[in-house]
């Protein structure tokens, strides 16, 4: 028997002293080791691996279940998990089979950012100034919050919301498909001049019931303290204005065909739009379906780590001549190559209750039945004025 076998058999479990230093030594298994003090390891540290590549390495094949790795203090001290780069990038990347990466933009004045990419500095989704100013669609905001993308600002809201603000905010906010601003007294003022005054008055006589005026618009407010809300008709009051005086205050002009709305389609991405957050919502709520034992099991090749030796070409600086210099050298890959054996487990995603006794699948769109959705209906203004299609 080899002397790393009797240290397996015999001590599984090594109680080490305040200070240890360990030089690259043969892999023992099922060692464990426990260290009181400092563990000073002079080269790499690989978990589940026996040829680790980076300086901590720790490797898993599992197909189901979550890995994790745990920073645990059952005291009342913080935890922290910091990473520091005197020169170059310190970011985290998260990969699932896109990559993003989030962290420290050394090169771009230091930037917090979170990027599309693997690694900081492109493909920047957003970014936080050491300033403070946050920027979408742009590395360099200029205000508190900068959106520099050619896409719109969507706020979207489909329920009745009056926002109680502190002491000097105010806010934006979307009720039923329309935009409103807000301030801390109570006032609340549409910003989208669509309301028309006979959803308050179904008798009145308006500019939005009268086909001469091509585009009628309107101003609507309301006050929470007062508890009292008004429409005013604005494209009458101007049109009053414009026979008291004689003079013309609305000029009406026709868009270009690029940018105009079909109606019929309108309502068909309206629809589909519906549809989509139906489903989603659906399947949010209800995330898992029962099913059998023998649909959640397959059974799939048992794979084993085979290391490998690669000639890669690395670069340093040869500080000395103040110049790059370019190395060859071996590292060890490390690969999953199949065994020719198989085993049974659960796919992907299945997950069995040890309380129930039962097993669960993902829901998908396939399993979810939606009851027609009715297209939405544009005002009644509106529709009286649409082109012929």
């Amino acid at each position: 028997m080899s002397r790393q076998s009797k240290l397996a058999r015999r001590a599984r479990t090594w109680l080490l002293p305040s200070i240890l230093c360990i030089a690259p030594i043969a892999a023992v298994a099922g060692l464990e080791m426990h260290v009181e003090g400092d563990l000073v390891v002079d080269e790499k540290i690989g978990v589940g691996i026996t040829s680790p590549y980076y300086p901590i390495d720790v490797f898993n094949n599992a197909s189901t279940g979550t890995q994790t790795v745990r920073f645990w203090n059952a005291g009342g001290a913080n935890q922290r998990l910091e990473m520091q780069s005197n020169s170059g990038d310190a970011y985290v990347q998260i990969t699932a089979g896109n990559a993003w990466s989030l962290g420290t933009d050394n090169s771009d004045s230091d930037k917090f950012e979170i990027c599309d990419n693997v690694g900081v500095g492109s493909n920047v989704c957003l970014v936080i100034q050491t300033d403070g100013k946050v920027g979408i669609g742009t590395t360099a905001p200029e205000e508190l919050l900068t959106i520099g993308t050619n896409e719109a600002l969507a706020l979207e809201g489909d329920t009745e919301w009056s926002p109680t603000l502190p002491n000097k905010y105010a806010a934006f906010f979307v009720q039923q498909g329309e935009m409103y601003v807000a301030d801390q007294y109570e006032n609340d003022t549409q910003l989208s001049s669509h309301a028309d005054p006979r959803e308050i008055d179904p008798g009145a006589v308006t500019a939005f019931s009268d086909p001469a005026v091509e585009l009628p618009f309107s101003f609507r407010h309301s006050n929470g303290f007062i508890g009292k809300g008004a429409v005013v008709d604005m494209a009458a009051v101007v049109s009053d204005l414009e026979g008291i005086t004689a003079k013309k205050y609305t000029y009406v002009y026709d868009l270009p065909p690029d940018v105009t709305t079909s109606y019929g389609q309108w309502q068909k991405e309206q629809q589909r739009h519906l549809e989509k957050r139906s489903l989603e919502r659906i399947l949010s709520e209800s995330p898992e379906i029962e099913t059998t034992l023998a649909d959640a099991l397959e059974q799939v090749e048992i794979e084993k780590p085979v290391q490998t030796v690669e000639r890669v070409t690395k670069y340093r600086i040869d500080y000395e001549n103040a110049q790059v210099v370019q190395e060859e050298t071996d590292v060890v890959v490390t690969q999953m190559v199949g065994t020719g054996e198989h085993k049974t487990q659960l796919k992907p995603g299945y997950r069995f209750d040890e309380d129930t006794g039962k097993v669960y699948r993902p829901r998908t769109a396939e399993d979810v039945h939606l009851d027609p959705i009715a297209p939405p209906e544009l005002p009644q203004w509106i529709v009286d004025r649409l082109p012929a299609e």
